[in-house]
């Protein structure tokens, strides 16, 4: 059998909720809203990489993926550096969503 439902979908990042209450509460704090001037949606964040040592596997590097603000130069969702995404910044200016893709 198959069932109608009805979903809420937030415009920024596209992420779906049974009820419109939890969509609105989400799209008020959503990094992707404009209006919440988080670095997802700031001109200032920009992409960028480092390669790290393995310590449990001599010779062995990987590299890292993670987000810089180039306004005040410091890493925005550094995993290993407990770096977070923030909103309201002061210095936010409007760019681009630096999201390429969310998963739902």
């Amino acid at each position: 059998m198959v069932l109608k439902i009805t979903a809420y979908k937030c415009e920024c990042c596209n992420r779906i909720y049974e009820n419109p209450s939890s969509a609105r509460s989400h799209w008020s704090r959503c990094y992707g809203n404009p209006k919440n001037r988080a670095c997802r949606t700031c001109k200032h964040c920009v992409e960028t990489s480092e390669e790290i040592q393995d310590i449990h596997a001599e010779g062995f590097a990987d590299e890292i993926d993670f987000f810089v603000c180039r306004k005040l130069n410091h890493p925005i969702n550094h995993p290993l550096k407990n770096a977070k995404w923030e909103h309201h910044c002061k210095h936010y200016e409007y760019g681009q969503d630096n999201f390429k893709e969310v998963t739902i």
